[in-house]
């Protein structure tokens, strides 16, 4: 039988999905098998036998029945076990409880072609399977946007990058970059990351603020001491009617004026007063220029702005909440 069956079981332990999903299933599918093989009466009566002992559309509800349940439920059992919640996770799931389906709905119309009259062609059956299975993908959907809207993932993230980082072979800061970006990307999550890697030793902590209220929206990562990780998340209800992005510009030539000072970076002490000023921005940071590397992961609008100043040899970097 089909192992996404046997993926499934091992999920849901209960009796009723062995003796109401499993073995009727199978025994449908040896003795459709059995008729393609060996075309004769006898395979035919034992698949009839088999088909009126069990429908497919009796065991698709049987299935579904247990899906109601988290804990009959093998997608939502297999994203608890991801402390991410990535799309990975979900999509072979979901694709597993698709293809059962699928199965149920090959073996309705085989069972259509060979067994019924043409007064019973109206495939009742299968049309009840068809809307059985729409209403599933619905509900998959919205598990889904669920998922999205959750941030069970970020008490996790941290610890999982770090020690990925700490036991990956070593990388230049490009290739880092795009490999955290490709991993951010996974998460099924409508937040959006920001990933500044810092080439060097240099840690970003002395030169660097967050607004008070966004303590929980990021965290540094050590690259081996060959560079430093700043990672940022950004909420998708979070708005901004007092100031335009396109604004921090004139924000950046305030701060020229007020706060750099001739061959010095930014004061820690600086950039936190910078940002209590302007209440729409959540972190500054103030580095060295160089190879500095940035992502962004899952947001269609910029919110980070870069600005260089040549005369103090640093780049300054602003983000929104």
């Amino acid at each position: 039988m089909a192992a996404y069956f046997d993926d499934m079981k091992v999920f849901i332990t209960e009796v009723n999905f062995l003796t109401n999903v499993i073995m009727p299933t199978s025994n449908l599918m040896k003795h459709m098998q059995d008729c393609m093989k060996h075309p004769n009466r006898a395979a035919l009566e034992n698949f009839q036998a088999a088909y009126e002992s069990k429908k497919p559309l009796s065991i698709a509800y049987d299935m579904l029945s247990l899906l109601e349940h988290k804990k009959t439920n093998p997608l939502k059992m297999a994203m608890e076990t991801d402390p991410l919640k990535t799309t990975v996770t979900f999509d072979e799931w979901h694709n597993k409880i698709g293809a059962a389906l699928g199965q149920f709905y090959f073996l309705e119309l085989f069972a259509s072609g060979l067994l019924k009259e043409e007064d019973e062609k109206q495939m009742f059956d299968s049309q009840m399977l068809t809307e059985r299975s729409e209403e599933l993908y619905r509900c998959m959907e919205g598990w889904k946007n669920e998922y999205k809207e959750e941030s069970t993932y970020w008490p996790f993230l941290q610890k999982l990058l770090q020690d990925e980082i700490s036991t990956s072979p070593e990388q230049d800061p490009k290739h880092k970059a795009d490999q955290l970006r490709d991993k951010l990307s996974t998460i099924l999550t409508n937040n959006s990351f920001y990933i500044l890697i810092k080439p060097g030793k240099q840690r970003f902590l002395d030169r660097f603020s967050v607004a008070d209220k966004t303590r929980n929206q990021y965290f540094f990562l050590d690259g081996k001491g060959k560079y430093q990780v700043f990672l940022w998340r950004r909420f998708p209800d979070i708005q901004h009617d007092e100031m335009n992005f396109n604004e921090l510009a004139h924000i950046f030539d305030y701060m020229r004026a007020n706060y750099l000072y001739f061959g010095f970076l930014l004061r820690s002490e600086d950039i936190e007063k910078f940002i209590n000023q302007f209440p729409p921005v959540g972190f500054a940071i103030s580095t060295c220029q160089g190879n500095n590397e940035e992502r962004v992961v899952n947001c269609a609008k910029q919110f980070v702005l870069k600005q260089s100043y040549e005369n103090v040899s640093q780049d300054f970097f602003v983000g929104m909440l």
